[in-house]
């Protein structure tokens, strides 16, 4: 279960208050005596506790009492309150999960005589997107740790494993400034200093006088058991809320690493075929049997074109029944298998052909992935054998002249030499990360400095600016082009005509909405819903969308 609004943050499923040590309070002012730099090493589990919420596929055992940690050696920087981990991407680790470093911080602990550092901490599951989060903390001196270090997980964004966990490891480091030390703290500060100005959701009000800042993370509409996090965007502020746990405010709300699911058939599918249509036109209309030779043995991928991927118009299905499909591959080799070949293989294969591309969408994953496969086979016919489609056409153009936080290079590959990006899922963001982006997509229509690294026209279809027909889902005004949604708000807001939405949307509970008054509402949650029209209206009421009714009621 993620994380809740702060009058629910220490209650469970059952309602029960959930268990283990409560995560100390950082001492502001109070600078530690001793800067926390160089290594540190997790060592055994001492004693701990594990509390399943929710484990619909039997991820834990019956005997399962304790949770260890995955054992590590970090290296840290630290300027004496700051800490800051040098690996900022997910460490391999043994067992189910890598290990997510957050910056932490560190102070001197009058009371009890010593210096005391907290370090918060993700855990991202193998071959999934799930994130578990926690806190460790320990006392120290300049001869080392004072006892062992403790540790709490009690917030997560993961629909279907949900759990508590907290004890006691040991804990050893070795101070000592590594080369990379003063680099780690100057990019930590720069990445800070980047960030848009963030505010929290209830001064919303303050800026717009009348504003209906609960209306954003609204819990008739987000079961606030479920939120991890959420935020408004408007005249480039990031006002945020969210970041409750089951046991009190997480303790680094802006360094939060957040699941994209399957907003990355937005922000990496979508992005990236229309990056390389700007750089090598003629790309969307590639057959997929040119690029993914595995595909060419089954009748009928000669006609299908890039572009019916990234649209989920194949033409190949079993069932028209809104994401029915889907449904059927949750327990399949596709997501199961950690290897390119059986993902590739089981795609090209398991929808029989059943009627011309481009005609009829149905929600595919597999789809989104051999799209992948055949823009890794583009950028290196185009780049050289080395290049990866994920850094060509995602990151060095987009991402990182984004300045996005380092997260934001990592994306979940198969297990294997291939090491093939799964296109469909497995982006880590934090919220500022997903802000920008919507500025990005937003009011700066796609424009960095004066130009725009993706194809127009590609563009302007998947944000419904062309007037042209987007592909229906079956669910009335819900439409799907070139890797967004859209969803028609006309009728909600008293519009005289109608108003799609452009969106992306992620398993178990993400949004990110692009409003078209230039403000921008997400959030991050998995209880398995996508509400988001209180949202909407609280958005019109502070600059209207549309021409139309002027009261702006709903209907």
């Amino acid at each position: 279960m993620a994380g809740r609004a702060p009058a629910l943050a220490a209650v469970l499923l059952s309602g029960v208050a959930a268990a283990g040590p409560p995560v100390p309070p950082v001492h502001e002012g109070r600078p530690a005596e001793t800067r926390l730099a160089g290594e540190i090493s997790l060592g055994a589990l001492l004693d701990g506790r594990l509390d399943v919420l929710r484990d619909d596929f039997r991820l834990f055992g019956a005997d399962d009492e304790r949770f260890p940690l995955p054992a590590v050696r970090a290296h840290y920087a630290s300027d004496g309150e700051v800490v800051v981990p040098l690996e900022r991407l997910p460490i391999p680790a043994a067992g189910g999960y890598d290990l997510l470093l957050l910056p932490g911080r560190s102070w001197h602990d009058r009371a009890a005589g010593t210096d005391r550092a907290l370090l918060p901490f993700a855990l991202l599951e193998k071959n999934a997107n799930c994130l578990h989060y926690g806190t460790l903390w320990f006392d120290y001196d300049a001869s080392g740790a004072r006892g062992p270090g403790r540790y709490r997980i009690a917030s997560d964004t993961c629909q279907y494993l949900k759990f508590d966990a907290s004890g006691r490891h040991r804990v050893s480091f070795d101070f000592r400034d590594s080369p990379q030390a003063g680099e780690a703290l100057a990019d930590y500060s720069a990445e800070r200093a980047a960030r848009l100005p963030r505010r929290p959701i209830a001064a919303l009000a303050d800026e717009y006088p009348g504003a209906d800042a609960a209306a954003f993370g609204d819990p008739d509409e987000v079961d606030p058991r479920h939120m991890t996090a959420y935020g408004f965007l408007i005249d480039g502020v990031h006002y945020a809320g969210g970041c409750a746990t089951r046991a009190g405010p997480y303790p680094a709300c802006a360094e939060l690493p957040l699941p994209s699911y399957s907003l990355a058939k937005s922000l990496v599918a979508g992005l990236a075929l229309m990056r390389a249509e700007a750089l090598y036109p003629g790309s969307r209309r590639r057959p997929v049997s040119e690029l993914v030779p595995a595909c060419a043995s089954e009748d009928g991928w000669d006609r299908i074109t890039l572009e019916d991927l990234l649209d989920m118009a194949t033409g190949r299905y079993d069932s028209t029944g809104y994401e029915t499909d889907e449904d059927a591959l949750l327990a399949s080799p596709f997501f199961l298998a950690a290897d390119h070949a059986t993902k590739l293989r089981f795609a090209c294969e398991r929808w029989p052909r059943r009627e011309p591309a481009g005609e009829r969408w149905v929600y595919h994953t597999t789809d989104s992935y051999i799209l992948g496969t055949a823009l890794t086979a583009l950028v290196r016919e185009q780049a050289g054998a080395g290049a990866d489609f994920f850094e060509t056409l995602v990151v060095e153009p987009i991402f990182a002249p984004l300045g996005l936080g380092p997260l934001s290079r990592f994306t979940r590959r198969t297990q294997d030499a291939v090491r093939q990006p799964f296109t469909g899922w497995g982006l880590v963001l934090t919220a500022d990360d997903l802000a920008r982006l919507a500025q990005f997509l937003g009011p700066r229509n796609a424009r960095l400095g004066d130009a725009s690294p993706l194809d127009a026209g590609m563009l302007d279809a998947a944000l419904r600016r062309d007037g042209g027909a987007a592909l229906p889902t079956g669910v009335p005004g819900l439409s799907y082009d070139n890797g967004f949604w859209a969803y028609d708000v006309g009728p909600h807001l008293g519009c005289l005509e109608a108003l799609p939405v452009p969106l992306m949307s992620g398993f178990g509970g993400i949004i990110l909405t692009l409003f078209p008054n230039g403000s921008s509402y997400y959030y991050v949650s998995d209880g398995g819903t996508h509400r988001w029209l209180a949202a909407a209206r609280a958005a019109h009421a502070i600059r209207p969308m549309c021409a139309g009714a002027p009261t702006g009621e709903s209907q």
